[in-house]
This record gives structure tokens, C-alpha cells and sequence, in this order.
């Protein structure tokens, strides 16, 4: 049971950080999964795609290094603290939903990407606190 979970955590993290590159990959080469591009520049204090990319890829260092930090605590996690993970994990991927959805609709401004990161790295900070 516990390894069945923890493979579903790892999987689900490894495809929510997949689609949140392909579509920041889309937006700086405009192919059709990146339509966005045109509208995001329209939008009054919009990023540019330099710091659209800064931004994702500060993002996508977190996310690393949560992983990094999950495989090393999840070898001694006691079955109670399963649920804390999965919480952790759920909490997680609802901030990268919602970083997407704003990317959708073509407007990120500076301020939600770094109110994102600085949510990611609280969301990372608990980490260690689940350990023994």
C-alpha cells in the first residue's frame, strides 16, 4: 500500500511538472499550445517572455527540489504521516493549477508568479518538519 502510494505522488508531481513546462515551452516558440503568447502582451503589467521563463524555471527548481527532499524522507516515513504527504502533495499540485489557469487566460503579472513561488517554498519548508 505505501509503495503504491508514494509511486502515485511521484507520478502525478511528474506530470502536473510536465505540463506546466510544455506549456511555458509552447508560449516561447507560439506553436499552438502556446497561443497565449500574442495575448499575454496585451494584458497591462504582463511579464515578458524572459521573465515568464525566469519565473517557470525558479518554479520548476522548487519543485526539484521538493522531490529531492520527498525521496529522502519518504525511506523512514511512518505509515501515520502518509496522509501529511499526500495533503502536502495535493496542496502543491492545486498551486501549480492555478498558476496554469491564470497562464490560460494570457495574463500573469510579476506580483502572482512570485506570490506562487513564495507559496511553493512555504509548501517546501514543511517538508523536513514530517521527518523523524
Amino acid at each position: 500500500m505505501r509503495h503504491i502510494l508514494v509511486a502515485t505522488i511521484l507520478f502525478l508531481c511528474a506530470a502536473y511538472s510536465n505540463g506546466f513546462a510544455q506549456m511555458g515551452h509552447g508560449m516561447m516558440r507560439e506553436t499552438p499550445g502556446g497561443t497565449m503568447h500574442e495575448h499575454m502582451m496585451e494584458h497591462e503589467g504582463a511579464m515578458t517572455d524572459r521573465e515568464m521563463m525566469d519565473s517557470m524555471t525558479d518554479i520548476m527548481e522548487q519543485m526539484s527540489e521538493v522531490m529531492r527532499d520527498l525521496s529522502r524522507t519518504l525511506g523512514n516515513m511512518p505509515q501515520e504521516r502518509m496522509q501529511g504527504l499526500s495533503d502536502l502533495m495535493d496542496k502543491m499540485c492545486d498551486e501549480m493549477n492555478t498558476i496554469s489557469g491564470a497562464m490560460k487566460k494570457g495574463a500573469v503579472t510579476d506580483e502572482e508568479m512570485k506570490a506562487l513561488r513564495d507559496r511553493m517554498k512555504k509548501l517546501r519548508d514543511k517538508i523536513p518538519d514530517m521527518k523523524d
